[in-house]
């Protein structure tokens, strides 16, 4: 609890952060109803921690290793760049206008494992999703008016498909 308390302390002076532990992991931390914006979570792995209700415009959320089971409800991260492979990655109820996401796949003994990501209820207005592979990620109730996907724009008014 004490890592928690000073995390959240040097929000509050500087509104910046680099929220990983020593080995480059984020793993099973709640950062909930907290003002966060232009925060810099980068490390290797992001693991069971919630992020619900919580202010993360303009900030990086990047991962070289797997976004896993991050969860992200009822909050903003509107600006806010998402990098990584994403496993089982839920965004729920989530303002994430003009965000930028890299979504990668996992290269696994010269296979491909595509990131796996279910946006429900979300706005992703003006957002720019670049994948390497679509495949498993799914839009259902989703606001997409203006966003890039692989470099076609979304007409006004799109939602779950982009037109």
């Amino acid at each position: 609890m004490k890592k928690l308390l000073t995390l959240v302390t040097l929000v509050c002076w500087s509104n910046f952060l680099v929220a990983t532990e020593s080995n480059g992991d984020l793993m099973d931390k709640a950062f909930e109803g907290l003002d966060l914006r232009g925060s810099n979570f980068i490390g290797n792995v992001c693991y069971h921690s919630f992020f619900n209700n919580t202010n993360l415009s303009n900030s990086q959320f990047k991962f070289s290793t797997v976004i896993r089971f991050c969860n992200f409800q009822g909050g903003v991260a509107d600006g806010t760049l998402f990098d990584g492979w994403f496993y089982h990655q839920h965004f729920e109820g989530t303002s994430l206008k003009k965000a930028t996401f890299y979504i990668r796949q996992n290269s696994v003994a010269g296979g491909h494992i595509p990131s796996d990501i279910y946006f429900n209820k979300c706005d992703l207005e003006g957002a720019i999703i670049y994948a390497e592979d679509m495949s498993k990620i799914k839009f259902q109730q989703t606001n997409l008016s203006g966003a890039i996907i692989n470099g076609k724009m979304c007409a006004e008014g799109s939602l779950d498909i982009c037109h």
